[in-house]
């Protein structure tokens, strides 16, 4: 009486678990372990260096502070 459709549904959920882990795992290494390893800038830090001289000059222009 039960259904073929009911006995995929465990794997299919393991398997979109597997895929939304490995797309987390593959972020990971890209962005975070391979700049380090490398030492060479990668994605985030060369935006972190393009806006920090922005904030730099909000910082210093601030008349707040006079």
């Amino acid at each position: 009486m039960s259904e073929k459709g009911s006995d995929l549904k465990p794997m299919e959920s393991r398997m979109v678990f597997l895929a939304v882990a490995l797309i987390a795992f593959t972020w990971v290494c890209v962005f975070i372990i391979l700049p380090g390893v490398t030492g060479k800038p990668g994605v985030a830090q060369q935006m972190q260096q393009d806006l920090r001289p922005a904030l730099q000059q909000e910082t210093t222009n601030d008349p707040s502070e006079k």
